[in-house]
């Protein structure tokens, strides 16, 4: 798996995890409100251990969800920055790789150029009678 797929992941599970603790702490602050309201009915609040755990779910999942998308962003921007420096690398070498073809047909033009005149000599083919 690549590095996006991991983080895709693991912003799914934690989006995930968001909305649990959302519905969790929803659900305990409207726990204590009845179905129906009649007028003699006492409206009870939540306790406080479960107001404090659900608060304390939601905001635990909050962070969570905010460091995964920050580490997403921070990952992407590092990912383009490599990238760029490749890209640069790769450009450098393919004129550092021109300049060196330059050189090679100079001195292959210098070569020529100096070498001395010399007679081809003909090479005669080998008399029946070696074989």
């Amino acid at each position: 798996m690549t590095m996006k797929n991991w983080y895709f992941v693991a912003f799914l599970i934690f989006g995930v995890l968001f909305i649990v603790a959302a519905v969790i702490f929803l659900s305990v602050s409207q726990s204590a409100l009845p179905d129906s309201f009649p007028s003699d009915a006492p409206i009870e609040a939540p306790s406080d251990s479960a107001m404090v755990t659900a608060t304390a779910a939601l905001i635990t999942a909050v962070a969570s969800l905010a460091g995964v998308i920050l580490t997403f962003v921070l990952s992407w921007r590092q990912e383009q920055r490599r990238q760029q420096v490749a890209q640069a690398v790769l450009a450098r070498e393919r004129v550092e790789l021109e300049k060196e073809k330059l050189a090679l047909e100079r001195l292959r033009q210098e070569v020529e150029r100096d070498k001395p005149r010399q007679p081809q000599k003909q090479v005669e083919p080998p008399d029946a009678s070696d074989l």
